[in-house]
């Protein structure tokens, strides 16, 4: 039994790897159509596309890291984080979760 609950836990693990290596190309090929039109390096940050999908959320994260919790959390770490460009979060995150459900 934990042989099959062990399996089914490794194809989520690889599916959801794959889910976002393809997220990291789209949004790696977009990134490069900004860079071509703009004659130089260009990205759009993870918080960009945050903001645009649900602004609710970005600023709700931001309120209750910043006032409730603890505000290092949202500045500088999580606003580090989501500066990065979209593909350089997901493509090793994608390639580390194909990589051990694949294992």
């Amino acid at each position: 039994m934990v042989d099959h609950q062990r399996s089914i836990l490794d194809w989520v693990v690889t599916i959801l790897g794959v889910i976002l290596i393809a997220i990291a190309i789209l949004v790696l090929g977009a990134d490069a159509q900004l860079s071509f039109e703009a004659s130089e390096p260009r990205y759009k940050p993870l918080g960009e596309y945050w903001y645009e999908l649900h602004r609710g959320s970005y600023n709700g994260i931001q309120v209750l890291l910043e006032r409730y919790l603890w505000p290092p959390l949202w500045d500088p770490l999580l606003l580090g984080i989501i500066q990065w460009p979209v593909w350089a979060l997901t493509g090793p995150i994608g390639i580390l979760m194909f990589a051990y459900g694949r294992r």
